[in-house]
């Protein structure tokens, strides 16, 4: 027994010796599959399904589900994902219960198989990285165009509720309030704004519009808008006075489509900002964190003690600005003192203060002096020191001006003593962008120019002439009247058939449109105007009060006098007048 339990022991200890080497051996590598199961795909079925599923659970989108099954998609189409804007119920219940395509009034058609289509967009689209104004194209072709108006997004003017309502399976799944009209008759997408004022540009989308102007009629509220141009998918027309609701129809070819979308029809809300108890504002700038600066010529009893004014988050700072110790002598100078009135002011990118002065006396200053902070506490003698009023460099211009004005570039303008409208770059050099000669050359009934206003976009400068009533444009085509003639009463009208009293300060907004303060003195009719890029004029607010300043809406609301007009970065308008007030026009 021991002689075979002895070697049996010992070849036992040699098995587990070896074992215990084999488990401390180092692990070779894990190998891949020779044969790896391949990711599975999402089938037309069970996209198809899992749609469905989203929307059969929603009792608004339910009917949408009974036609997807019948889109037709394709392996390919699941595979990259999908995107489905499905309609809700009351866009189908608005229609025939058997949902057949008609054509009726409204020139709707109603989802086949064809059109389930429009509504599907390849890729899952993740809405927080969408930019207003994206275009997407659905899987049947149809262009779709995606616009956000305040918090609220559009698609081809249908609203869509941003809420996913599905994730799986490859599919993102959003609602709409209505139907897209894919239909080859004319349908509207959507418009340029949903927020529409007066005398403003409106462009119309759509389809099979009109391929002329005489082919279409626009009409807001039911009133007639003047259209512009037109095609088969655009149509820009003017907003007609005397829309309250906002319902925009079209007709063409014998049909009038409507647009699902009510348009918001604004109104000139006029209300009192500031007012300093001072005398007139002859300028006023804003900068781009939208403080606003003006000029304000006021009287310390009889005593003309003229001052500049920022108004900064609803606080007012008055500053008198000093040469500072000009003789060396350690005495500062005021630059403003009784003989200074006070005209234009304007900043440039580095927010520097620039204003300008007249005197009559040579115990005052006449010129253009810059403040080189926004806290205008110190100023230097920037233009004017010279002796030529058509010199070539700043340090050789004599200057007498009631307006400035920056272009982006920092480059100065202003009109000068003799009718000439002039340039004068960073470096100082100085050139006649338009010579009282081609004022006259452009107009020969006009006598020497006189210009409180001017504004600048691109290529096009803008020029007022309260002495002619009228408003200059030159562009790259030369030099013309954008509109108003010689007759010093406020009549709308458009080009040169319109009317100004006496134009002063204008400014222009991003849609175009050139805002001007016009003073018809015979009258004391002291009120807004507007001209858009057509060179339509239309009156927006003031003219109630007898001149006096009145708070109100349009032409209910009141002026004393309107010198100095600016626009900050969300579109409302200040006003400067001559009871030293800073009136505010919002749109809404």
């Amino acid at each position: 027994m021991n002689k075979i339990y002895w070697p049996v022991k010992y070849l036992l200890l040699l098995c587990l010796v070896v074992f215990f080497c084999g488990a401390c051996k180092k692990s070779d590598p894990v190998k891949p599959d020779p044969d790896p199961k391949p990711v599975k795909k999402p089938t037309v079925d069970e996209v198809t399904t899992s749609v469905n599923t989203a929307l059969a659970g929603k009792d608004t989108l339910s009917q949408f589900a009974l036609d997807f099954k019948s889109a037709g998609l394709t392996q390919t189409e699941v595979e990259n994902g999908i995107t489905v804007f499905a309609p809700s119920n009351k866009a189908y219940t608005l229609k025939t219960t058997g949902r057949k395509k008609i054509t009726a009034v409204t020139d709707v058609y109603l989802p086949d198989s064809s059109v389930v289509r429009d509504y599907i967009v390849s890729g899952k689209i993740d809405i927080a990285k969408i930019t207003n104004g994206t275009s997407l194209t659905a899987i049947s072709g149809k262009k779709l165009i995606l616009t956000k108006v305040n918090d609220k997004w559009y698609v081809n003017g249908i609203f869509l509720n941003i809420t996913v309502l599905s994730t799986g399976d490859n599919t993102v799944v959003f609602s709409l309030a209505g139907l897209f009209n894919t239909s080859t008759l004319p349908h509207i997408t959507g418009v340029s704004s949903t927020k529409i004022f007066p005398g403003w540009l409106l462009t119309i989308y759509g389809g099979n519009l009109g391929a002329a102007v005489n082919k279409n009629v626009v009409k807001i509220d039911n009133i007639t808008a003047t259209i512009h141009t037109a095609n088969a998918d655009s149509i820009e027309i003017t907003v007609p006075h005397g829309v309250t609701a906002g319902a925009l129809t079209v007709t063409t070819q014998g049909r009038t489509v409507t647009m699902e979308q009510t348009l918001t029809v604004q109104k000139a809300h006029v209300t009192t900002v500031a007012g300093t108890g001072g005398g007139p504002v002859q300028g006023i700038s804003i900068d781009a964190a939208d403080n606003i600066y003006w000029t304000d010529n006021f009287y310390n009893g009889n005593v003309p003690a003229a001052r500049l004014v920022k108004y900064s988050a609803g606080q007012i700072s008055y500053y008198k600005p000093v040469f500072p110790n000009p003789n060396g002598d350690g005495t500062n100078i005021a630059v403003l003192n009784t003989k200074t009135l006070l005209w234009a002011i304007g900043l440039n990118s580095q927010n520097q203060v620039y204003f300008a002065t007249e005197s009559s006396s040579a115990e005052g200053y006449s010129g253009i002096f810059r403040s080189a902070t926004a806290t205008p506490t110190t100023a230097e003698w920037w233009a004017g020191t010279g002796t030529n009023y058509t010199a070539t460099t700043r340090a050789d211009l004599k200057v007498y001006t009631s307006v400035i004005k920056f272009d982006k570039q920092d480059n100065l303008y202003l009109l000068n003593s003799g009718g000439n409208l002039q340039k004068i770059t960073p470096a100082g050099n100085v050139s006649i962008v338009i010579g009282n000669a081609e004022f006259l050359s452009a107009d020969p009934n006009v006598q020497r120019v006189s210009s409180y206003g001017i504004a600048l976009s691109g290529s096009k400068t803008y020029v007022s002439d309260a002495t002619n009533g009228r408003i200059w444009i030159k562009d790259n085509n030369g030099l013309k009247v954008l509109a108003g003639n010689n007759t010093h009463v406020a009549k709308d009208g458009v080009g040169t058939a319109a009317q100004f009293g006496a134009p002063f300060g204008i400014t222009l907004d991003n849609k175009g449109n050139l805002y001007v303060c016009d003073n018809d003195y015979g009258t004391s009719n002291f009120i807004i105007r507007m001209i858009n890029p057509r060179g339509e004029v239309t009156t927006i607010a003031g003219g109630a009060g007898g001149g006096a300043d009145v708070d109100g809406i349009g032409t209910a609301a009141g002026f004393n006098g309107v010198n100095t007009i600016a626009i900050d970065s969300k579109g409302a308008l200040y006003v400067g007048t001559d009871a030293g007030t800073i009136r505010k026009i919002t749109f809404q």
